[in-house]
């Protein structure tokens, strides 16, 4: 009786070792999949007048699993993009589209919660942050 449970804690450590789990990539292809919303509370500082502003701001997000996505916005036009996973650093994401040659960081704070760090303050004074729309 003890042989067969050798065997069987053999063969998953040879599956483990062989790489057979996701990878860092695919973990987090899989945690950006969803439709994610601006939270426009992020970029007041507790001001109520930027608050006001704030709120008649949108900005979604849909990324799908086929690594194609959709954004909708106030001030951009309606658009369809293929996205990909370029690199992760521990809770830092690097996302990519196939139409463009930039990446951009997306630091998730948990499961729900992505923020995206502000590396221009002149164009964005403020690191965006948006929640997974869950129905």
């Amino acid at each position: 009786m003890q042989r067969p449970r050798l065997c069987v804690l053999c063969g998953l450590s040879l599956l483990f070792l062989a790489g057979c789990g996701e990878s860092a990539t695919q973990v987090a292809e899989r945690r950006l999949v969803g439709r994610w919303k601006l939270d426009s509370s992020s970029l007041t500082n507790g001001n109520p007048l930027l608050a006001m502003v704030a709120s008649t701001l949108k900005a979604e997000f849909d990324f799908r699993t086929d690594r194609t996505g959709t954004f909708e916005g106030s001030f951009q036009a309606n658009e369809t993009f293929t996205w990909k996973v370029t690199r992760v650093d521990g809770t830092a994401v690097y996302l990519g589209r196939t139409d463009k040659p930039q990446e951009t960081k997306l630091v998730f704070t948990d499961d729900n919660t992505v923020t995206v760090p502000s590396t221009d303050p002149e164009k964005m004074p403020a690191n965006l942050t948006f929640r997974r729309v869950v129905k």
